[in-house]
């Protein structure tokens, strides 16, 4: 079973692959195929049949690759035409436009802030409150670490979250030693952003 890709980082190409299109009076006579940035649209890819380099039928793959391409973030619709071999007033069309986009994401999610830093000396939990998001695509992971700076995690580690907002964790922090809180959050293209307190926790 194959199932479609719905985000993707990769914005130098696109490709398709269909089945399922027949006609029983005449058999098919060619396929076409466009991408557009709405529905049933070709504005990036104007309809081409995949293909025409081929010898026969037989030897058709039923897939389609545009390439090179330079995409912007954003969504992409793909539709696929099929005509029948009518000999006498020309072949007729039918035309499958996917309504579910395929978004591509080139960007990492974006930490707007962390507020509501605290932490509580005698359960050893750390509080803090994250505005993330990704415009593009949906967050995936979201982890929590403690550095003794801004560009490490030597006091601890990452370590995965259960939600993207408001993070508590565990943890005894030692008496004196500054604790900068970093968190990192994931898309579902696997890019990543990393955001660090304004001030360390003592």
């Amino acid at each position: 079973v194959l199932t479609d890709a719905r985000y993707t980082r990769v914005n130098t190409m696109l490709s398709a692959n269909w089945d399922g299109m027949y006609d029983l009076e005449t058999d098919i006579l060619m396929y076409t195929w466009a991408v557009g940035t709405f529905h049933c649209d070709d504005v990036i890819h104007p309809h081409r049949d995949p293909h025409a380099h081929m010898y026969d039928e037989s030897d058709w793959t039923h897939v389609a690759t545009a390439y090179p391409l330079d995409l912007e973030d954003g969504d992409y619709h793909i539709t696929v035409r099929a005509m029948n071999k009518i000999d006498f007033g020309g072949p007729m069309a039918v035309e499958v436009c996917h309504h579910v986009p395929l978004t591509v994401d080139t960007s990492p999610p974006i930490i707007y802030e962390m507020t509501g830093i605290d932490y509580n000396e005698d359960e050893y939990l750390i509080f803090v409150q994250v505005n993330a998001s990704d415009p593009q695509t949906p967050l995936t992971r979201s982890e929590f670490a403690l550095g003794l700076s801004t560009r490490d995690t030597a006091m601890l580690g990452w370590n995965d979250m259960d939600n993207y907002t408001d993070l508590v964790y565990y943890f005894h922090i030692p008496d004196g030693i500054p604790a900068w809180i970093r968190t990192r959050f994931t898309n579902i293209v696997d890019l990543r952003q990393i955001g660090n307190a304004d001030q360390p926790i003592i």
